[in-house]
């Protein structure tokens, strides 16, 4: 007898019922065992978390199988940690010989499990942080340095009667036109580079529509805070000061 996962039916037997087919193990044709399916269970992730499981699994009778090593789980209530101790000492009233090693709570399990993912998610957030200070940081810098070339056009501009509004308006277009150009590009460029980074999300696509646009969102925001500075420092100049300047 066997148990098999859904995997396993939706490779082996697509469009049949599997309760009640044959199959053998692998191995010689003189060697091989055969085994009935008398059910199927939904496939379970045993190693990667934020991937499709790629192999099939099959389940046993522990009768029939020569595998010694048993994994035993327990469904408690409470602090989980606090049963570990008990359990060992009911393994060990039954057998004081079988050895218990690897004893943890579920959720330190999937902890360990997934550490190497929060390593790369948390050097990935920091350095994207990073990044995004220094866009801004940098997009701050570019737009001043035109605000200072351009301090008497923005003066002559104001005296013949431009308003503060309109110079505040022109210099944050300046600025978002830059952005929406990098957006742009990186939108294209994420699409490209998505195979390389698809392993880290989970239940999440490279192209998903809700999260791009909400990470270019956050990104125009940053970007527009950059730009407000300069803006409102060409909005506010005297136009008599501002003409005067060399």
């Amino acid at each position: 007898m066997v148990v098999v996962d859904t995997a396993f039916v939706n490779r082996f037997f697509p469009e049949q019922d599997p309760i009640g087919q044959q199959i053998h193990e692998p191995g010689p044709i003189t060697e091989r065992q055969q085994y009935t399916i008398v059910g199927v269970v939904p496939t379970v992730r045993h190693d990667e978390l934020g991937a499709e499981p790629r192999l099939v699994q099959l389940y046993f009778p522990f009768g029939q199988s020569d595998y010694l090593q048993v994994r035993l789980l327990v469904r408690t209530k409470g602090d989980s940690s606090s049963f570990l101790w008990p359990i060992r000492q009911a393994v060990n009233a039954v057998d004081p010989e079988v050895p218990v090693f690897e004893a943890r709570t579920m959720s330190d399990a999937i902890s360990a499990k997934l550490a190497p993912q929060r390593l790369a998610i948390d050097l990935i957030s920091v350095f994207s942080l990073l990044a995004l200070v220094l866009a801004v940081l940098g997009l701050y810098g570019i737009l001043t340095q035109i605000v200072s070339q351009r301090t008497r056009e923005i003066g002559v501009r104001m005296a013949l009667g431009a308003s503060p509004y309109r110079m505040l308006r022109l210099i944050l277009g300046r600025g978002m036109l830059l952005v929406g150009v990098g957006l742009a590009i990186g939108l294209v460029a994420e699409t490209g580079l998505a195979p390389l980074y698809q392993t880290f999300l989970y239940k999440v696509t490279p192209t998903d529509l809700t999260t791009l646009l909400l990470t270019a969102a956050v990104l125009g925001a940053a970007a527009f805070l950059g730009c407000l500075a300069p803006a409102l420092r060409a909005a506010n100049l005297d136009p008599i000061e501002a003409i005067r300047e060399r």
